[in-house]
């Protein structure tokens, strides 16, 4: 099969499931990151800390980025959605915690110490990509 586009509803669908996305940031050298992420009222949310990345989005907030999932035939048969927009960082939202918490369910116990500590003394941030452009593509899968 060949490749196909997905529709909006797809590229939904993808975005709510995949738990990862690559965020390439406008920069003087080549910068990108994982990041998990929630979707939430359209936009790729989670939580974060300073570093490179927040220099970055703040000399420039525009960024690229890519999502993948595989279906049951691994490289064989995915779904990906790449785009672009606009990425900020903030004092935690209790909104994005609560939509990153309701996507990932209970993390592992060191994940849950490290992050409540970042919180606690105040070094955790939370993001915020705002998609400008969408696209998704599909290849293979069962009933191909």
């Amino acid at each position: 099969m060949a490749v196909r586009r997905l529709t909006d509803v797809e590229i939904e669908s993808v975005l709510r499931r995949a738990p990862l996305v690559r965020v390439a940031f406008v920069a003087d050298v080549p910068y990108v990151l994982t990041f998990g992420f929630a979707l939430l009222d359209g936009c790729l949310v989670g939580i974060s800390g300073e570093g490179r990345k927040t220099d970055f989005a703040r000399l420039d907030a525009r960024v690229g980025f890519q999502v993948d999932t595989s279906l049951d035939d691994g490289i064989y048969a995915w779904e990906s959605v790449r785009g672009e927009g606009r990425i900020t960082f903030s004092a935690p939202r209790d909104d994005v915690l609560d939509a990153t918490r309701a996507k990932f369910l209970t993390p592992p116990e060191w994940f849950l110490r490290e992050r409540m500590a970042d919180l606690a003394d105040g070094s955790a941030l939370t993001f915020s990509i705002q998609p400008t452009v969408l696209h998704g593509i599909r290849e293979g899968g069962a009933g191909e």
